[in-house]
């Protein structure tokens, strides 16, 4: 090839490295997330294999999964003879002095609170991830957040927890609990959509001053 038309290549070689390399950096990214999850790989390829025919889809739970490595859950309770446990609930005293009484004479046991890390990557299935993903996109398709950029869906609709809490369905019970509400008042952004069940909110929580109870969550 004559040297001119080799110098007018390289042009378009350029371009095509840029475009190649962040979907390269991706795949490294899902791939390492993937190792690390051990024998729960097979869980999160299914979710891949999933939504292997939807493309947002498949995209989100990509980012779900490539984040993954780098969040957990945490469990705390009191170890008992035999490898048991003990978690005291808030809802199992009557007053907060009933509860304060209940962990004194814990430690005057000899108790102690011990804290337990599972990390998601290794113990989230995949129909949970499955449950999630839908209920989410279920979420953005209403009017009040139809026109969040998937970037900003992926950090704040999408997630599955807000911190270190256990995951659970409490998505599924909070839509089914809130959505009529929001439907019914025909709220269209997003900010709309957070006043009106921050104001519903404030007539059905009530918070309290912290406790010694309160170390476990």
């Amino acid at each position: 090839m004559p040297p001119s038309k080799i110098f007018r290549c390289f042009p378009l070689c350029g371009c095509l490295m840029l475009l190649l390399f962040p979907s390269c950096r991706r795949d490294v990214a899902l791939e390492r997330a993937l190792a690390l999850a051990g024998e729960n790989r097979q869980e999160l390829e299914h979710v891949l294999w999933h939504y292997k025919d939807d493309s947002l889809k498949l995209a989100a739970a990509r980012f779900l999964i490539e984040n993954m490595p780098y969040h957990f859950y945490e469990e705390e309770f009191y170890a008992l003879p035999g490898d048991g446990r003990h978690r005291p609930q808030l809802t199992d005293f009557s007053t907060e002095e009933a509860g304060k009484a209940h962990l004194d004479s814990l430690a005057r046991a000899g108790r102690m609170v011990e804290r337990r890390r599972y990390k998601d990557i290794h113990t989230l299935d995949s129909a949970f991830l499955v449950r999630n993903i839908d209920l989410a996109f279920e979420a953005w398709m209403k009017p009040w957040a139809r026109r969040v950029p998937f970037a900003v869906f992926c950090r704040y609709i999408l997630p599955y927890r807000t911190s270190r809490e256990y995951p659970s369905g409490l998505r599924k019970e909070m839509m089914d609990r809130f959505t009529p509400l929001l439907d019914s008042a025909g709220v269209s952004t997003p900010l709309e959509a957070c006043s009106l069940l921050n104001a519903r909110l404030e007539t059905l929580m009530k918070y309290k001053k912290n406790s010694p109870l309160s170390i476990l969550r």
